[in-house]
């Protein structure tokens, strides 16, 4: 029988919306999930009641802040005996307005979108892995970040035929927007759920082709043809190391799949004794 897995287990009323929990380790470095779409889920209906809630609620949103409704695709299983992915295709607005509080304790979680995303951490020749800091705005704390977004049907580079789509396209594409780079070698590293937030994360590594120094020099070199350079100007090297990787853990200053991130990193690095170690236990499922 396979073993699936349902994230909206970790939903709760009381949830702490900072909570993180990694659910997903490969058991080999040639493992890669699959996503799969059934047509007939393409369209899925929401009570009356809920789609009022929904169009009152990113009003309010568009009232703040400029956004955009899209596509977007929506976690319902994770089967972890062949790592398959079961989607539904949802919109943007849904989630933004239904992932709160409030719509939980009005509607339950049923019909709430669990969000697909894709991280990569890529590593230079020199064996030093590239985060990304973004210019910070008013009343922003700095936070280190990797190359990452969400993953979209109509994604020109991972689009599916046949209802089908490969997660780690999406993270290359990633990578080629936020770093400049287009990498040799992209393996699997895991999955989160971000209960908060009502998000599944696939965590990816990726060689590069340079070192830190030439990757530097090349993304000053052609800032004016990587698209989001203005939103990711620097980058933040952190060596492949046992003390590199924890010590930048610890100092705090990561978004928190960032953190995710690293330690999946270390385990592919140093082993699942490692990662035990340095894993915190509030990210364990």
């Amino acid at each position: 029988m396979p073993r699936l897995l349902n994230p909206y287990q970790y939903l709760k009323a009381d949830f702490d919306p900072s909570e993180i929990k990694v659910i997903d380790l490969p058991s080999n470095a040639t493992f890669s999930p699959r996503a799969y779409v059934r047509i007939d889920q393409l369209s899925r209906r929401l009570p009356p009641e809920e789609t009022k809630a929904i169009a009152k609620a990113w009003k309010q949103t568009l009232d703040q802040e400029a956004l955009v409704d899209d596509t977007i695709l929506s976690v319902r299983f994770l089967n972890r005996t062949d790592g398959s992915f079961v989607l539904s295709s949802d919109q943007y607005k849904v989630w933004r307005a239904t992932a709160n509080k409030d719509f939980y304790a009005q509607f339950g979680s049923g019909y709430i979108p669990n969000l697909l995303k894709v991280q990569i951490l890529a590593e230079t020749t020199d064996h030093q892995i590239v985060l990304e800091t973004r210019p910070l705005k008013d009343g922003e704390e700095s936070a280190l970040r990797m190359p990452g977004g969400v993953v979209s049907p109509d994604d020109k580079w991972a689009p599916f035929t046949s209802s089908r789509i490969t997660p780690e396209s999406g993270a290359v594409r990633r990578l080629y927007e936020e770093v400049g780079c287009v990498p040799r070698r992209v393996s699997y590293l895991g999955a989160s759920f971000y209960a908060g937030r009502v998000i599944t994360t696939l965590y990816y590594t990726a060689e590069l082709m340079m070192t830190a120094l030439e990757l530097s020099a090349y993304r000053q070199d052609h800032q004016n043809i990587i698209r989001d350079f203005k939103d990711f100007p620097r980058e933040y090297f952190v060596p492949a190391t046992d003390v590199g990787i924890r010590t930048v853990c610890q100092t705090g200053h990561l978004d928190k799949t960032v953190e995710v991130g690293l330690l999946l990193k270390g385990r592919e690095l140093f082993g699942s004794e490692w990662f035990n170690q340095n894993c915190p236990a509030r990210m364990r499922e």
